[in-house]
């Protein structure tokens, strides 16, 4: 095993070597020191490039993870904040490429970082033009929760499966909200999944519930219920909430 292990050592060095220099000559690359690297977790290398997309310039890391050369380089905008205003970058700048499934081979680093960097300028040219903007919609679920707060009360819902807008009901605890139709739907629920009682002081509330014909995009995502639905239009109480279908 401890063969094995200074093999895939020496194997991943050379690679290393090969990738930095094709970096450098190619992108006048920076190799990120160990303080940076330091804060980017399980990291053995990385370099700090600019990739030229529709005559607009992005900084680009290159990271090679413990599992490389049997796991690809990830590839990272330095501006994180291109999240939801680009398809495919997560919340920490990560450019989603490849498909899970994909593979490459560790034979060949050089090509392998190469056709990620090309994926990646091709993912900017696209998002800057536009031309990408559907797959907000046709992955919608991979964007909808990304523009979320991480310690987010998770929403549960026994609602029918009716495509109409209509008034329903919630109840807020302190780990989870619950949506159903009716006060009796709610306060039956609460209680089986309270060990048969219902908690002290319970109230449940009027909620609307929107059904929407298509996801929306980003810039639609609501912040808060006010954004969309004016209480006005619905329901004149102040602890009414907005449910959507997605």
């Amino acid at each position: 095993m401890a063969e094995r292990s200074k093999i895939v050592q020496q194997l991943r060095e050379e690679q290393i070597r090969e990738i930095n220099e094709f970096l450098i000559s190619n992108f006048s690359a920076r190799l990120l020191t160990d303080h940076e690297l330091a804060h980017e977790g399980r990291i053995f290398a990385g370099w700090l490039i600019e990739i030229s997309a529709d005559g607009r310039q992005f900084g680009v890391r290159v990271l090679i993870g413990r599992e490389f050369p049997f796991h690809p380089p990830e590839i990272y905008l330095q501006d994180a904040s291109y999240h939801l205003k680009f398809p495919h970058v997560e919340k920490t700048g990560k450019l989603c490429l490849t498909p899970v499934q994909a593979s490459f081979s560790p034979a060949r680093p050089k090509q392998m970082v190469k056709y990620l960097l090309d994926q990646a300028r091709q993912l900017l040219v696209d998002s800057l033009a536009g031309t990408n903007r559907e797959d907000f919609i046709t992955e919608f679920q991979s964007y909808w929760p990304g523009h979320l707060p991480e310690k987010t009360v998770p929403f549960y819902r026994i609602l029918e499966p009716k495509e109409e807008s209509r008034i329903v009901h919630y109840w807020s605890g302190s780990t989870f909200t619950l949506f159903a139709e009716t006060i009796a739907e709610c306060r039956e629920w609460v209680k089986n999944i309270n060990g048969g009682s219902l908690p002290k002081g319970m109230e449940i509330y009027p909620s609307v519930f929107v059904w929407l014909q298509t996801p929306l995009y980003p810039d639609d995502y609501p912040m808060t219920t006010q954004l969309q639905v004016r209480p006005s239009d619905v329901w004149h109480n102040r602890r009414t909430r907005t449910l959507t279908n997605f």
